[in-house]
């Protein structure tokens, strides 16, 4: 990919946030609120998706990679390209780790949240 501000990958941009949001006590892992089950997922485009036939009778439609800031602003480790689709698979790798739990919304009403479980208890239990 090409750059975007900051030094590391995007993949090490990612894990800088979760950290902030650790520490601030945002949860960023599977929890329960107002009875509900919340699983965030990381994801990125992978190129498979893209099933539509190409745009054709316009002329000067450039590529999606001189478009999209996706292509410009993401810096992958050596190796992992959104062309190939591995951006993708290193992304959706981050969902299998555990994760932090910070402090959960008290759902209806209710209180704080006693955080979350770090991403492996909660699902197991319901």
């Amino acid at each position: 990919g090409g750059g975007g501000g900051g030094g590391g990958t995007s993949i090490d941009r990612l894990l800088e946030i979760e950290a902030t949001c650790a520490r601030l006590g945002v949860c960023t892992a599977p929890a329960l609120a107002a009875g509900a089950i919340v699983v965030p997922i990381l994801s990125w485009h992978h190129p498979s998706w893209d099933t539509e036939p190409d745009i054709s009778g316009w002329r000067g439609i450039p590529p999606v990679e001189r478009c999209l800031m996706d292509y410009h602003m993401t810096r992958w480790p050596p190796g992992v390209r959104q062309e190939d689709g591995s951006a993708a698979a290193a992304v959706d790798e981050l969902n299998d780790r555990p994760r932090a739990g910070g402090g959960g919304g008290g759902g209806d009403g209710g209180g704080g949240g006693g955080g979350g479980d770090g991403g492996g208890g909660l699902l197991g239990a319901v």
